[in-house]
């Protein structure tokens, strides 16, 4: 006696058999659309800040929306353009500036108050930009490039560290950050 096995699921209508729902509860199962083309690439001037596993950490603080200090990250939103950084996920309430910001290049960008974002996947491959307003649920795997993102952070002071075994601290403490003003100083050459 021989059985056929395919790869299936019967969790969902998706995954049932189309032509005929009341016979068959299996079919083959769903292949997901791959994507037409990949947003963006890290140029070498800039494989350093996407390279590190455990991702690059700019900490922000409210001033820098205003006077000089918004004048630089305008300035540093652009050399990630033309650093063919296009993508980027903002999480949580944000300040309007920043959105404006968007609106200079043609930027594929994601906003969502709930940081499970980060985790959907939502953006077709390339390097991005994720800014951090709120990090109430957090985990610590949202702010690495574990799994082979190419992810920088740009993380509000005193963030505080989603790690269980640290709750409590503030991120800064226990992992590499540099601040914006010094970030803006390495890449403004």
């Amino acid at each position: 006696m021989r059985i056929d096995i395919q790869s299936a699921c019967g969790s969902c209508k998706t995954c049932r058999d189309r032509n005929d729902r009341d016979k068959a509860w299996f079919s083959k199962k769903p292949i997901f659309p791959r994507e037409v083309w990949k947003i963006g690439g890290v140029n070498d001037s800039f494989k350093k800040y996407f390279s590190n596993d455990e991702g690059y950490h700019i900490e922000w603080d409210e001033d820098i929306f205003g006077g000089k200090n918004l004048r630089h990250l305008k300035e540093t939103f652009k050399i990630f353009w033309e650093n063919e950084v296009h993508k980027s996920i903002i999480v949580g309430e944000t300040n309007p500036n920043l959105l404006k910001i968007f609106e200079n290049e043609p930027w594929c960008a994601l906003y969502n108050q709930s940081c499970s974002i980060l985790s959907s996947g939502r953006l077709p491959s390339g390097p991005e930009i994720i800014w951090i307003n709120e990090g109430d649920d957090l985990f610590s795997e949202d702010l690495t490039n574990y799994g082979g993102t190419e992810r920088v952070f740009f993380i509000p002071k005193g963030l505080k560290d989603p790690d269980p075994l640290n709750r409590g601290e503030d991120f800064s403490e226990r992992h590499y950050t540099i601040s914006f003003a010094n970030f803006y100083k390495d890449i403004a050459i």
